[in-house]
Parts: C-alpha cells; sequence; structure tokens
C-alpha cells in the first residue's frame, strides 16, 4: 500500500489541534497500513487509499480539534462516568430516522477475506467519511469493541465520535486519558496519541499544583517554536496561582525560547507575584510591536509596563504610556479590566502632579457611563480616587461623601 503521507515539518509554526488531527490521522495511516500488509488485496488497497485520503481531507481542512480548559468540578464528575455500550435495538430507537440496515459499503470479495474485525472497521470507516451515517459508524465500531475490547483503533474512533466528532468535548479528553494502553503493540501512533491526550488532560484539569515534570512532558510532545504554548498557559493563568504559573513558565520558553510571548507572561507572573524589579528588566527589551498579541492581551500588557515604570520612578514615561492607552479609541471600545485600571492609574497619578481637572474629565467623559461596573470591582479605590480629585477641586461636600463610600467599601 502506497498512502501519500507526508509527515509535518517539525520547524514549522503550527498550532496544537493541527498536531492533534496530525496524530490522529498517524493512526488511521498506521492501522490501514497493517491491513494492506495482512492480506495484500490490489482492490482492498484501493478502498483504504481512497478512505484515507478523505479522512486526510477532512481532518486537515476542517481544523476542527480545540483545546479549551475544564473545570475542576466538570472534571471530576466526568471521572465518576463510564463509557457504556448500547445495545443494537437501543441503537435502532435511537437513531429511527436513519436506515441502518442496507447495502453493503464494502464491495467485491473483499468480505470474504477479511476477519471480523477488520471488516467491522473498514465498513465504520467506510461509514465515518459520510456525514449522514456518522451514527452506523458509531454502532459498527461498537460490535469491534463488543469483539476486541481493547482494539486501539476501535477504542479511539468510537469515543471520538460518541464526543459528537469534537475533539474539544470533555468526554473524549478524559476517555482517551483513561485509555489502559502505554505502549500498544497494535499501534505505536494510538500509544502516543493517546499519552499525548493524557498528558493535556493533566494539564488543562489538574489540581492547583501543575509538577514541573507534567508540564515537561507535555511539552516533549513540540519541537521548538512549533506550539503557541502562550494562549495554553494564559488561560491557566486565570485559575492557578501565579507563582505556580512562574514556575513552570522557564520550561515553556526553553521549549520554545523563539516565542517572545512567553516572556511577556513571564512579565505578567512577576508582577502578580510583586516581583516588579525582575518584571521591569524582562518588560522593557520586548517591543509592543513585534508581540503577537489579540487587543485585550495587547492592553493588559501595556498597562502592566505602565505600572512597572511608575514603580521604577519613571512617571513621565508612565504617564505618556497610560494616555496612549486611555486616548485610544478602540481600546476604550474594547471594555476589558485592564483598560479601567490604566484609567485609575493615570487618575491617581494626576492627582499626585495636582491636575485635578484632568482626572474630573476622566471621570465625567470616560467612566461615568460604566460607574455601576468600576464600583463592584474597584469601588474602594474610585471613590479613594474621586475623593481626592474633590479635595484637590475644594468640593468639601462631595470630597467627604466619596470618603464615607470609601470607607464603607474597605473591607
Amino acid at each position: 500500500m502506497h498512502l501519500d503521507y507526508n509527515k509535518p515539518n517539525n520547524q514549522d509554526f503550527i498550532p496544537l489541534n493541527i498536531k492533534m488531527s496530525s496524530c490522529l490521522l498517524n493512526v488511521v495511516y498506521e492501522y490501514f497500513s497493517q491491513i494492506s500488509k495482512k492480506y495484500r488485496l490490489p482492490e482492498l488497497d484501493q478502498t483504504l487509499n481512497d478512505v484515507y485520503h478523505t479522512i486526510k481531507s477532512e481532518m486537515l481542512e476542517e481544523d476542527e480539534f480545540n483545546v479549551f480548559l475544564i473545570e475542576e468540578d466538570e472534571a471530576d464528575s466526568k471521572k465518576k462516568k463510564k463509557t457504556e455500550f448500547i445495545s443494537e435495538n437501543d441503537f435502532t430507537r435511537l437513531y429511527k430516522k436513519q436506515v441502518i440496515a442496507g447495502e453493503d459499503p464494502i464491495k467485491g470479495k473483499i468480505k470474504e477475506h477479511l476477519d471480523v474485525v477488520d471488516y467491522l472497521l473498514l465498513k465504520s470507516f467506510l461509514f465515518f467519511v459520510d456525514e449522514d451515517k456518522s451514527s452506523m459508524a458509531f454502532l459498527e465500531f461498537q460490535k469491534a469493541l463488543a469483539i476486541k475490547p481493547d482494539h486501539p483503533v476501535a477504542y479511539l474512533f468510537y469515543n471520538l465520535i460518541k464526543a459528537e466528532d469534537e475533539l474539544n468535548d470533555q468526554h473524549f479528553y478524559l476517555a482517551i486519558a483513561r485509555a489502559p494502553y502505554a505502549v500498544h503493540i497494535l499501534s505505536y501512533s494510538f500509544s502516543y496519541f493517546s499519552v499525548m491526550i493524557s498528558v493535556l488532560y493533566q494539564v488543562i484539569a489538574p489540581g492547583e499544583y501543575l509538577s514541573q515534570s507534567t508540564v515537561k512532558k507535555f511539552l516533549s510532545f513540540f519541537g521548538s517554536n512549533e506550539v503557541r504554548f502562550f494562549d495554553l498557559f494564559r488561560d491557566l493563568s486565570y485559575r492557578y496561582s501565579p507563582e505556580n504559573m512562574l514556575e513552570i513558565i522557564q520550561l515553556a520558553i526553553r521549549k520554545n525560547p523563539h516565542e517572545k510571548e512567553l516572556q511577556l507572561f513571564k512579565v505578567w507572573m512577576l508582577f502578580r507575584t510583586k516581583k516588579y524589579d525582575q518584571a521591569f528588566h524582562v518588560a522593557k527589551h520586548l517591543d509592543h510591536e513585534d508581540l503577537d498579541l489579540n487587543n485585550d492581551d495587547l492592553i493588559t500588557h501595556e498597562r502592566i509596563y505602565a505600572e512597572l515604570l511608575e514603580k521604577q520612578g519613571q512617571t513621565g514615561k508612565a504617564l505618556i504610556e497610560l494616555k496612549s492607552i486611555v486616548e485610544d479609541e478602540d481600546k476604550r471600545a474594547s471594555i476589558h479590566d485592564a483598560y479601567y485600571e490604566a484609567c485609575l492609574l493615570l487618575i491617581e497619578l494626576y492627582n499626585q502632579q495636582g491636575e485635578f481637572d484632568k482626572s474630573e474629565y476622566i471621570f465625567n467623559e470616560i467612566l461615568e457611563e460604566h460607574k455601576e461596573f468600576l464600583i463592584d470591582y474597584y469601588g474602594y479605590k474610585y471613590y479613594s480616587l474621586k475623593a481626592d480629585m474633590h479635595l484637590g477641586l475644594q468640593n468639601w461636600e462631595e470630597a467627604n461623601l466619596c470618603l464615607q463610600k470609601a470607607k464603607s467599601l474597605e473591607s
């Protein structure tokens, strides 16, 4: 069997979902190669080639594999669930609108030469490439598992369909993570893929502590500059301590030394752990224009960098950075926490310099329509800064009122 398959170039920048697609495609390629050598039937080889190229086209073009974080309580509840087979009668009732019986998709005399498991799996893949018959493929994969419960290919694709064709489904991650295969004699690619998913599951749904060994094992699946780790670690940082994230970020930086965004992430974690001098030392060497960031991440970094400048005593530069953020119409429209924090920090610096009229402008012209949100999340700081502004403007009654409100929110 001569399949047209090219392994990905590890020097290319490919996202995690493409890596997973390629790994899964490896499983199909490997299995088809095995049964091609086993039976040596030209008619079978042609069928395998056709099915393989259809699967390859769908996997690599649809780009449907995504990594989503799993909340710990969701992960715990799903660990209690077990994959259960359904009977053919139940299946028929479940998919009663579809025709289960019908013409055998395997043509010619191929069926006569295949053993029952290979026959069921080939039949499954023929149904699998037809989007209208995925439920029938599900039944055939299940039949194969009923005969050979530890067959890696049947197990993998049964769970893929059970997860409704999306690898972002938590059930699929968990199912593969629980797969009882370290190195499977029938499928090296399956072993690689299942271990990869297992470690990925440990990364995206761990406890509070992510050990270096777990992250190191996860990173081992990727070549240098092959995957954008910044996105994954940024999302993890919303749930786990900055001390923990700071401990493991160095591993990712060593793996992807050219990903400048990882250096930026390190700045954020150093900032959150109040290691301001170290954070500034890294941040000052990062050029914003060289960073591949979405607008929200850019605002976050610019706001942090402005505060680092202020803490280094470079108030003038901090003011320039903050004014650039606050006066940017696109950033104002983003409705992002970092934008409001930049506004409040700029007000604080204006108050310190006695430019109370500029503080008043920000309060009245920029923050007023978001006042309720600011009070809910930044209430003490909001009223404290407003009190300072009114004191500077000699609005004694308004200043006293703001001081009372700030005191009530101090806890």
